[in-house]
């Protein structure tokens, strides 16, 4: 019998416990730049920091693929998890984004160090078209100016 940790508020209760990583359901795909990353991190840190976010009862990863796949890469068998109900009104997904940083505040610095990272700029007419890139996954990031 497996130990949770519940935390109830009104909105929402969380649990908080360790799952098996092969009963785990990614869904998105993993970026091996990142997981590389991932991976010296957790052996350089040699502590786990951040649960998953994963749904009570279909075991999807909500929040956390990359920390998921750095586990396995690692050949650990168990992680620990935030359980939640996605059915809940008051689970919201939204986009995700990536950070770029390299301490310039000028604009050709910033398009500089994002194309060092080998990625394809693509100028937008209006912030509705970026985000409208972003929701049908046509890119992973946007940049603002």
């Amino acid at each position: 019998m497996k130990t949770m940790y519940k935390i109830e508020t009104p909105q929402i209760t969380l649990g908080i416990t360790v799952e098996k990583l092969d009963d785990l359901h990614i869904h998105e795909e993993i970026i091996p730049e990142i997981l590389s990353w991932l991976v010296e991190k957790i052996k350089r840190d040699d502590f786990f920091k951040d649960p998953v976010i994963v749904d009570e009862k279909t075991l999807v990863v909500l929040d956390g693929m990359h920390r998921v796949a750095a586990m396995k890469e690692l050949g650990f068998p168990y992680i620990p998890v935030c359980l939640v109900d996605y059915d809940n009104p008051s689970i919201k997904i939204g986009s995700w984004c990536r950070i770029f940083s390299g301490g310039s505040s000028r604009l050709d610095d910033i398009v500089e160090t994002i194309k060092s990272q080998n990625c394809i700029l693509k100028e937008c007419s209006s912030v509705d078209e970026l985000l409208g890139l972003l929701e049908k996954r046509e890119i992973i990031a946007g940049l603002l100016t």
